[in-house]
């Protein structure tokens, strides 16, 4: 995913949580960052997706 597209995923998401949008990035990175280590199945980042890890963050008290 390319540093624009992963900006506008950020503006996207950051619009309809009370996140910024930097604190979004630093989500997607290190969502990238974890497929990259080969710990996990690689897949498309989607605002859904976005979404989800930040509800899960939430829930276990990591954001």
């Amino acid at each position: 995913m390319r540093e624009e597209e992963k900006r506008e995923l950020a503006k996207k998401v950051a619009s309809s949580t009370q996140l910024s949008t930097s604190q979004v990035l630093n989500i997607i990175n290190e969502i990238i960052d974890i497929q990259n280590s080969g710990l996990c199945i690689k897949f498309g980042i989607d605002e859904e997706y976005v979404h989800e890890v930040i509800w899960a963050k939430t829930l276990t008290g990591r954001l």
